[in-house]
């Protein structure tokens, strides 16, 4: 039997796209000052951020400010964004190696990658949270498993904590299975049940995109996702995806779309690629897609969480404007211009991503502490300047020990 010839090694320049790097190194930062925002003073309701953008046309200042108070606010969406080149990278590997020829040992090997961090970080963030109870105990005079079980809290939130939400985390599958435990420490890292879910259909769904197509098997996706979501929505009078949010996160159906437009992408940036530059180089092409994106983008913005239908069209339109955005990039950017002091500390902190989130955990219940006890100024102020080398050596430090652990060194969780 002859060969597929879509299935054929193609011969790419590198073994790496750089520009997927610092776009993950962009998604993680993120999501980390999401986090940060989040756990420090809270945020205000989606809406209010694009009115202050309309109420503040006419002061530049006060533009600038909704802007980056907007950006911030959808730090959430760093997640898809992330998943989106995860689909991207992990597909363009296969596309190097010739495929996926062997399920079982992709599958170990792949598990293995992501749940080992996982696990360590688990550990270690049960271990920050029963630190900082005994702080609070000595402090207040509160007895320790109180502090432990009622009193740790993430930002300035309430994080109860009980024998059932420490199993779900162990057994990461039961994240999915009730809406409280979709947090289960370590709380950042719930996204790791979905992609337990993308590696084990990683290999039937590459086969699908080599035997139909990059077009083909998006629309595809694209179909699967919004029918998965439409009886959850339709069951509870448009309020569905409202209600059982948890669903909408973690399960594999409603957030295809998401994976396989990386999946694809990956796919026609190697077979196809000159018709990606035809669209996306050029100043007015890279501005005619970027703002169509924008646009998107923004719709989907401002449809996610509302009642009714439209919630169901609100994930995948928000992926696809961030797609779009970052796409004339993506395709365009050399590896020269990935060089710069910038994009490579960019590229150096995506490829180090998953543990930089894995790190990120512990020091979200500290600051919930550092609230509880009304820390002052001067410890906030300690905080703030040794967070980012803390953070970035924990991290590190992570890296190492899965290494040792059996995780293949620099090979990130969520790509290659």
């Amino acid at each position: 039997m002859s060969e597929d010839p879509r299935l054929a090694r193609p011969e790419p320049s590198s073994a790496r796209v750089p520009a997927i790097d610092v776009l993950r190194g962009v998604a993680i930062a993120w999501v980390i000052a999401f986090h940060l925002s989040t756990d420090v003073g809270g945020f205000d309701p989606l809406d209010d951020y694009h009115a202050d953008i309309t109420n503040n046309l006419g002061d530049l200042p006060g533009l600038v400010v909704a802007v980056w108070s907007l950006f911030l606010r959808l730090g959430y969406q760093g997640v898809p964004l992330f998943m989106m080149a995860s689909g991207f990278t992990m597909t363009f590997t296969a596309i190097r190696s010739g495929g996926v020829p062997s399920i079982v040992p992709f599958w170990f090997r792949r598990l293995r990658t992501l749940l080992v961090p996982y696990w360590i970080g688990f550990a270690l963030t049960l271990t920050a949270i029963a630190i900082l109870a005994l702080v609070r105990h000595i402090d207040t005079g509160a007895g320790f498993a109180r502090e432990f079980t009622d009193g740790t809290r993430v930002g300035e939130t309430p994080y109860h904590i009980d024998g059932s939400l420490i199993a779900a985390g162990i057994g990461v599958l039961p994240r999915g299975w009730r809406g409280e435990w979709i947090f289960a420490p370590s709380p950042s890292l719930w996204f790791v049940l979905l992609f337990v879910q993308f590696y084990l259909a990683f290999p039937f769904l590459y086969r699908a995109l080599a035997r139909f197509g990059a077009w083909p098997f998006l629309l595809a996706a694209l179909a699967v996702t919004l029918v998965a979501k439409m009886p959850v929505v339709l069951a509870e009078q448009g309020f569905g995806l409202l209600f059982y949010w948890w669903i909408d996160n973690s399960y594999l159906p409603f957030n295809l779309f998401t994976f396989a437009l990386g999946m694809s992408l990956a796919w026609l940036y190697v077979h196809d690629r000159d018709a990606l530059r035809s669209y996306t180089t050029g100043w007015f092409n890279a501005v005619l897609i970027m703002y169509a994106g924008l646009i998107i983008h923004t719709v989907g913005s401002v449809a996610q969480g509302r009642s009714g239908a439209i919630g169901i069209v609100a994930t995948p339109m928000i992926v696809l404007g961030l797609t779009m955005i970052v796409l004339p990039w993506v395709v365009g950017a050399s590896a020269a211009a990935t060089r710069n002091p910038v994009m490579s500390r960019l590229a150096w902190l995506g490829a180090l991503s998953y543990p930089v989130l894995i790190a990120s955990d512990p020091f979200r219940f500290l600051i919930g502490t550092l609230h509880t006890l009304d820390a002052p100024v001067a410890v906030w102020a300690a905080f703030w300047v040794l967070y980012l080398p803390a953070l970035l050596m924990l991290a590190l430090g992570i890296d190492r020990l899965s290494a040792r652990l059996g995780r293949p060194r620099q090979q990130a969780a969520t790509g290659n």
